[in-house]
């Protein structure tokens, strides 16, 4: 399925104030999310103000102080050189989204060092953490780093 404005689609969520909404973002360009409906047409993007896009691999939708958030993980590395990884939490939108809304910034480290991580699981109260160690190969399994605090 090709969709208009999204050649590297990356990442996808189901939200929490609007089951019927599904979110994802390109891997790279713009910071914006993209809502689509369950057809998969898409019906609003929304700009993340004061974000930046290095490697957007992911998104979740969990709990927060808001009540529902969407956390954007910016947490690829595929050489395994950024001194930390960036994860942007909004107020999930109910009804029709805004064309912008300003996110949270939360800078994280892995205890291990760097790595390329693909997802970013968002625990019952709003714990982050990264699913990660790409490539994946029978001897190393992927690892789970907790990289801060939802709240």
């Amino acid at each position: 399925m090709r969709l208009p404005g999204l050649p590297e689609a990356s990442g996808l969520a189901i939200g929490r104030r609007g089951p019927d909404r599904l979110w994802t973002h390109n891997d790279s360009g713009a910071p914006e999310l993209v809502a689509l409906d369950r057809a998969g047409r898409v019906v609003a993007r929304v700009t993340v103000t004061g974000a930046e896009v290095e490697d957007w691999e992911a998104v979740a939708a969990g709990s927060c102080p808001a009540g529902s958030c969407l956390f954007n993980g910016d947490i690829g590395d595929n050489d395994a050189v950024r001194p930390f990884v960036t994860i942007y939490r909004l107020e999930e939108p109910a009804g029709s989204p805004p064309s912008s809304l300003a996110a949270d910034v939360v800078r994280a480290t892995y205890p291990d060092g760097p790595r390329d991580a693909e997802t970013l699981l968002v625990t019952a109260d709003g714990g982050l953490c990264g699913l990660a160690s790409m490539p994946c190969s029978p001897s190393s399994s992927p690892s789970c780093s907790a990289c801060g605090r939802g709240r």
